[in-house]
Formats: structure tokens, sequence, C-alpha cells
């Protein structure tokens, strides 16, 4: 991919995200926070997150309704620390915008089921995380699918993440997360 059309990949995807977020975060979304643990090969994450979703009914999101999935946004803090080899770049910490939809299932007795799929940019402060992983830029994206449960103001939720940089730049090796996460609603 040469620079000018890579240039117009960053371009278009942080357009993308802009819009996403001009329609989510106004001052009728819901807000909640969120902390997530979670575990890559040779690698262990938290992160915080605030998440901001759609209210329902808003006729902003209506040309979603075919979907039957609901918009939300999620702005994260991130560390990743190595386990192995951690005597140079232990430490890497990170800033994501995560655009998600969530298709809400059939109430059960243990509360609402949920999955989530969302896929958003990512800026680290390095390159390399122990003496192993190593990525070709400090821009990623992260993919996310998750299956969760949300209860008396709270989501507890499973996920998966793949972040990478989609082959924009060399080496591109990406890392998979198993991700834990619990969201507490702040307002309804």
């Amino acid at each position: 991919m040469d620079k000018v059309a890579s240039d117009r990949s960053y371009l278009r995807c942080l357009w993308a995200v802009a819009m996403l977020v001009g329609g989510v975060t106004t001052a009728d979304a819901q807000e909640a926070a969120a902390l997530v643990l979670g575990r890559a090969p040779g690698v262990n994450a938290v992160q915080g997150a605030l998440v901001w979703s759609a209210r329902e009914g808003d006729p902003r999101w209506r040309w979603l309704d075919w979907t039957g999935a609901a918009p939300r946004l999620e702005a994260t803090a991130s560390m990743w620390h190595g386990r192995a080899n951690v005597s140079e770049n232990a430490t890497l910490l990170g800033l994501g915008l995560q655009p998600l939809l969530r298709w809400t299932l059939a109430p059960r007795r243990s509360g609402l089921p949920f999955v989530d799929f969302g896929i958003g940019p990512r800026l680290w402060s390095g390159k390399r995380i122990g003496a192993q992983q190593r990525f070709g830029t400090v821009f990623e994206f992260g993919t996310v699918l998750g299956l969760g449960i949300q209860r008396d103001g709270h989501d507890l939720y499973v996920r998966l993440e793949h972040t990478s940089n989609g082959g924009l730049r060399q080496p591109n090796p990406g890392i998979n997360f198993v991700l834990l996460g619990v969201a507490w609603r702040l307002r309804s």
C-alpha cells in the first residue's frame, strides 16, 4: 500500500469515528464506566473505559433499525504489560475510541443477555511489548466481539479482541486478547 493510500485510509477511519462520536456523545446519552482485565500470549492487559450509548428511539439512529443493534461508543485507556523478557519495553500505554453495536437478546431470569461488536482506532506509547512482540506502527485498530449480561445497573462480559494495524505497515503480527469486563451505569 503506498503512502497516499495509507494516509487516505487513516483519514477515512478518523472521519467515520468522528461521525459516530458526534452522534452518540450528546447530553442525552447514557453513560457508564468499565474496568476490563485481559490476557494474551505473554501480555497482561488492564483497561478503563467510559461508555456512551444512544437513547432508545433516538431518531438520529433510525438508519440502524434494520440491524436490531443499538450504537455505543467506548473511550478507553489501556496498559499492556509483558510477562516474559520484561527487562526492556515491558509496558505499553494506549488510548482508544471504539464504536460498538450491541444486540440485546430475549430476557432471562439471570438478566438481559447481549452481543457486542466493534472496531476502532488505538494509539500506543510505543511499538514493542517485551523483547518478542513488535508492531509496525503506534497506530493500531482493535476489533472486539463479546457476550455479556446486563443486570441491576451492571454489565458483565467476556470479549475477544484482535489488535493490529490492518496491514498498513510491516511487521503486523497482531495480538489477540481474552478480556473480562464489568461496567457500571453512572446515570440512567
